[in-house]
């Protein structure tokens, strides 16, 4: 990004939390994320294009990703605190549900071995700066080869804390 983008923006998740997100910045998340994952679709590469790509994007931050996502919040609390209702709750509907495991393994099958596009494997409002209503994504470090549709869920996941954020205050 150049200075001029760095600037003058502000961080999308300051935007969420004080609840100025417009329809318009939302709709320029989606189409950046569209375009992105259009121009780098396997179907629409070379082989030896799609090789490049995975060579300068690739998958040892992928591995990282998969882990946070797809086994470290299913094993249990971890390093986080949590209180005792909450703790037994989530013991009993997560951590030991194996209904839950098998469809979490499933998933992470599919985003270790699918190779749709390139996807920005840890994208979020922190790593999304927004200027007069533009989305400017900067923080690749975790991108690889994945399915699409990762992106948009972690996208959608945080807009989805947000409202909640959003209900509990008065």
């Amino acid at each position: 990004l150049d200075s001029g983008v760095w600037a003058s923006s502000k961080f999308l998740s300051e935007e969420i939390l004080k609840g100025t997100v417009t329809i318009p910045m939302v709709e320029n998340i989606g189409k950046s994320l569209a375009k992105m994952h259009q121009l780098t679709r396997k179907a629409s590469l070379t082989d030896r294009q799609f090789a490049q790509l995975k060579h300068v994007f690739g998958p040892r931050m992928k591995s990282l990703v998969s882990a946070r996502v797809f086994n470290i919040p299913f094993t249990g609390p971890g390093l986080n605190y949590m209180h005792p209702d909450v703790k037994a709750k989530a013991d009993r509907l997560i951590w030991k549900n194996n209904q839950i495991k098998a469809e979490v393994a499933r998933l992470k099958n599919i985003f270790d071995t699918q190779e749709e596009c390139l996807i920005g494997g840890n994208l979020s409002p922190t790593s999304t700066l927004m200027k007069n209503g533009t989305a400017h994504i900067y923080d690749t470090q975790f991108a690889g080869t994945g399915p699409a549709a990762f992106d948009v869920a972690s996208y959608v996941s945080y807009f989805m804390m947000a409202y909640y954020h959003h209900m509990l205050i008065p």
